[in-house]
C-alpha cells in the first residue's frame, strides 16, 4: 500500500478561508517546475498563493471564479516521488506535482481581479476548450 500524506490543518484552514475566491494561474518557473496559483477576493484583504513544486501536469483555465480548491496526496509514483493533486472539480482543474505549499499575503498585495461580468466570457471559452 502506498504511503499517503494528508493535508495539514493549516492547509485546510487556509483553503477554507479562501473558498469562493477568484483563482488565476499566477506564474510558472521552468527551472524548478514551480506553478503558483493566486487566490484573491473582493471581500478579503491580501491573497493566498498555492505553489506546486515539481509540476507534472496542468489542466486549468487561466482564471476562474468561485474557486473550491482541494489538495490531496496520492502516495508515491514508481520512482518513489510524492504525488500531490491540487484540484477544483467545479472548474475542471487538476494539477499534478511533487509537493505543495501555501502562503498568505504575498506581494504585490494589490488586487488584480477580473470583473465579475467576465465570468460569462470565460465560461464561453471553457465550452470551446471542451469541444
Amino acid at each position: 500500500m502506498p504511503d499517503k500524506q494528508l493535508p495539514t490543518k493549516r492547509m485546510l484552514s487556509l483553503l477554507a478561508r479562501w473558498r469562493g475566491a477568484q483563482a488565476r494561474l499566477w506564474s510558472y518557473q521552468i527551472t524548478h517546475k514551480l506553478l503558483t496559483i493566486r487566490l484573491e477576493a473582493e471581500d478579503k484583504e491580501g491573497n493566498l498563493h498555492i505553489v506546486v513544486a515539481d509540476t507534472h501536469c496542468v489542466q486549468a483555465p487561466a482564471v476562474w471564479f468561485d474557486s473550491m480548491l482541494e489538495i490531496s496526496f496520492r502516495g508515491k509514483d514508481r520512482f518513489g516521488d510524492s504525488i500531490v493533486v491540487v484540484s477544483d472539480p467545479s472548474a475542471d482543474v487538476c494539477i499534478l506535482g511533487g509537493a505543495v505549499g501555501l502562503q498568505e499575503n504575498v506581494k504585490p498585495l494589490m488586487k488584480v481581479l477580473y470583473p465579475r461580468e467576465h465570468a460569462s466570457v470565460l465560461a464561453d471559452y471553457r465550452k470551446l476548450w471542451r469541444t
